[in-house]
């Protein structure tokens, strides 16, 4: 009767580690590890945001007169201000995937971050071009955040894009090529400052002899 005791005994004892190593190993992957994967990612967004900042930061040398296809950046009398690079937006963050060739972009959105939109969870998003991906660029319109957009420079000098607006109402992360636009290098942003107060915001197209396309006459905002 003993050893019958003994023996259950062991099997409770047994039991007993089995459930709390069991319950141990469920915390450590639904909580623990969960918290380090948000501490992983929200690392590597910051790395990939200064990465970003440091490539788009170099610019063609930039001359108003320039301008193919918008005559008040070339006639403008006040101050042109660079804006310079623009390594992301509120709610969306993207990354290219060198092991795909550059072909597939990475990342997740927060919709609740864009314009404050409907509370959802993070989506994690994957978006598919059919020739490599050389820079991602948010590029800056007008004086509305709502008109930012995501820019896409592809390896035959075209750029594609995607409004961050549609993105808050379609959920869906569909990119257009703006035709008319070729032979493109680098994106920017610059500012037109009014006098005495105002800003109007153009992302701009560089080729590579420094002339550039205004962006904002190929895209609908309304």
């Amino acid at each position: 009767m003993e050893e019958k005791k003994s023996k259950s005994g062991i099997v409770i004892g047994i039991l007993v580690v089995l459930v709390l190593a069991l319950g141990g190993y469920l915390v450590y992957d639904k909580v623990i590890k969960k918290e380090e994967k948000k501490v992983e990612k929200t690392e590597k967004v910051e790395k990939k945001k200064v990465e970003a900042k440091e490539t788009n930061n170099k610019p063609i040398s930039f001359d108003k007169t320039k301008c193919i296809n918008n005559d008040k950046i070339a006639n403008w009398d006040g101050k042109i201000s660079r804006k310079g690079g623009s390594e992301g937006h509120n709610g969306v963050y993207l990354e290219i995937d060198e092991s795909k060739g550059g072909k597939v972009v990475y990342g997740y959105v927060r919709y609740d971050d864009i314009y404050a939109s409907e509370s959802r969870d993070e989506e994690q998003v994957k978006i598919e071009f059919d020739k490599r991906v050389e820079q991602i660029f948010f590029g800056q319109f007008d004086s509305a955040d709502e008109n930012a957009t995501i820019l896409f420079l592809l390896e035959d000098g075209t750029v594609e894009y995607i409004k961050i607006s549609d993105i808050a109402k379609t959920r869906k992360f569909d990119h257009k090529k703006i035709d008319g636009v070729s032979d493109i290098v680098q994106l920017d942003n610059i500012v037109l400052l009014g006098i005495p107060v105002g800003e109007t915001r153009f992302a701009i197209a560089y080729k590579s002899d420094g002339t550039y396309y205004d962006l904002s006459k190929f895209i609908n905002f309304n």
